[in-house]
C-alpha cells in the first residue's frame, strides 16, 4: 500500500462546530456550507442527499460533506436527531477523501469512534464560548 502524506499541503483549519438538534429547515431546503462539514452522530438516524445519492448516519456514525455541495438532510423524527457539526477547511482533504469515503468511515472500529468523539466534544468544549462568524447559506 502507498504512503500517501496527507498533511504535506497542511492541517485541517477549524471554522466553527456547533451541536445541533432536530431542525427541520435542513430537511425542507437544500443547502450548502463553503467549507468541509463532518457531522458526528450522537442520537438519531439521519438520511444525507447529495447528487440524488442517499447516505445513511446512525449514532456514532460520521459523514463528510464536501465544501460547495448542496445537500439536504432527512431525518427520523421519533428518535429526534443529535449531531456535532465541525465546519473546515483542509488543503489536504481531496486527497485524503479520494483514499476515504463515508462508507469507508462507517467501518471504523468501535475504538476510533470513541477517539473520534472524544475530540469532538474537546473541540467543541473550546470553542461554544466563541462566536466563529461563519455562515451557512
Amino acid at each position: 500500500m502507498e504512503h500517501v502524506n496527507i498533511f504535506e499541503r497542511g492541517y485541517p483549519e477549524v471554522r466553527g462546530i456547533r451541536f445541533d438538534y432536530l431542525d427541520m429547515r435542513w430537511s425542507l431546503k437544500p443547502h450548502s456550507t463553503p467549507v468541509w462539514e463532518m457531522v458526528y452522530i450522537t442520537r438519531g438516524q439521519v438520511k444525507l442527499e447529495i447528487d440524488q445519492k442517499g447516505f445513511r448516519g446512525k449514532p456514532e456514525d460520521i459523514l463528510f460533506i464536501p465544501p460547495n455541495v448542496v445537500h439536504r438532510d432527512h431525518f427520523s423524527l421519533p428518535n429526534s436527531y443529535c449531531a456535532y457539526i465541525v465546519f473546515f477547511s483542509w488543503e489536504g482533504a481531496g486527497k485524503f477523501f479520494r483514499k476515504i469515503t463515508n462508507k469507508e468511515l462507517r467501518k471504523l472500529s468501535p475504538t476510533a469512534k470513541v477517539r473520534i468523539c472524544d475530540l469532538v466534544q474537546q473541540m467543541w468544549a473550546e470553542f461554544k464560548e466563541q462566536k466563529s462568524g461563519f455562515k451557512q447559506r
